[in-house]
């Protein structure tokens, strides 16, 4: 698929060579010992995960929530948490206790450089789609998190082709979709106030565009008949998309409530059908792409899972090439 190159495309992808210089004023001390600072591969790339959240200064709840999900998920920081939880447990400690420290002294460039040489070859592809990942789920994308997606791709010598595709998939997956922006939600009355003639719409399948978006996630984490820890905090996550980001947690508790209680009304098969005709059309490639994101979840996608997938392209009417470019690229994001 050719790929035409945007403005922001060109300003991390182009060729400008420069370093992010720190925007603090460090000690020879402070320098020496970041500089010298052994890493594992382990802490290397939580690191790296770390520097995504914390490069443009601002870390909020949900950027948190998503590292922890990321974290959870990667093939490597999950087999690591689970062979050796206390030692997991006092490396996530001892690398947030560094990033607050290069935070205030402007060294977090020098921790960067560090991570990316201490991260194992056969990772990197896949932790540098994880930093892209993090870094575009922000609304608005600053100067500083751009020059960490060149950064971190210089560092670890990525084909630039192989660079590109996976920024542009997960910007499209991040709903960076040019022409559209979200909606208001409207008023959404708490279950205690549902009137007659709104409980007469759920069993008809009236869907806001928000409810058919979370129909479709909450599809794809139940469509292997289980939910695992990571996939729930997936989707917690996934409420930093510029779409679902607008309701308020009262409005997110309630949708979920609506559309469990629309599935039993008029099971998956029927809700899914009428979730997919109801979501907005600039919004179809990207609610894909997070539903094959939330499926690879758990790192197994099993023949339930993928039957799921199948049909929900088909309802989007997603185009084959799109779906095999978004699946291969959330491969190589999820370890697989």
């Amino acid at each position: 698929m050719s790929i035409k190159r945007d403005e922001e495309l060109e300003s991390i992808f182009g060729d400008i060579q420069h370093k992010p210089k720190p925007s603090g004023n460090p000690s020879f001390f402070d320098w020496l010992s970041a500089k010298f600072t052994r890493m594992g591969p382990h802490e290397g790339l939580y690191t790296l995960l770390e520097c995504a959240v914390l490069i443009d200064r601002v870390a909020d709840r949900s950027e948190m929530i998503e590292l922890r999900a990321l974290a959870d998920r990667s093939r490597e920081l999950s087999a690591h948490s689970r062979r050796r939880h206390g030692e997991h447990i006092a490396l996530r400690k001892r690398v947030r206790r560094r990033m607050d420290k290069s935070l205030a002294t402007g060294l977090i460039w020098t921790d960067v450089e560090t991570a990316c040489k201490a991260i194992r070859a056969g990772w990197r592809n896949s932790a540098y789609a994880h930093v892209v990942d993090l870094i575009l789920a922000d609304r608005v994308v600053v100067a500083e998190e751009r020059k960490l997606v060149k950064t971190v791709a210089e560092a670890f010598g990525m084909n630039e082709k192989l660079a590109v595709d996976i920024f542009v998939q997960l910007r499209i997956k991040n709903e960076h979709v040019e022409g559209w922006e979200p909606g208001p939600v409207g008023s959404i009355p708490k279950p205690a106030t549902i009137s007659p003639s709104e409980r007469e719409w759920e069993t008809m399948g009236v869907l806001s565009a928000h409810e058919a978006h979370y129909a479709l996630l909450l599809g794809a984490i139940m469509a292997d008949e289980s939910v695992l820890i990571s996939e729930g905090a997936e989707l917690d996550a996934l409420r930093r998309s510029k779409h679902m980001a607008i309701l308020t947690d009262d409005n997110f508790r309630y949708t979920g409530d609506k559309i469990r209680r629309m599935s039993k009304a008029l099971g998956w098969k029927t809700l899914l059908e009428k979730a997919c005709q109801q979501l907005p059309e600039k919004l179809r490639l990207p609610v894909y792409g997070q539903a094959v994101d939330l499926v690879m979840a758990d790192l197994n996608v099993l023949k339930a899972e993928t039957t799921f997938l199948e049909k929900i392209k088909g309802l989007l009417a997603i185009s084959e090439g799109d779906a095999l470019e978004m699946f291969r690229i959330l491969r190589i994001k999820n370890d697989h």
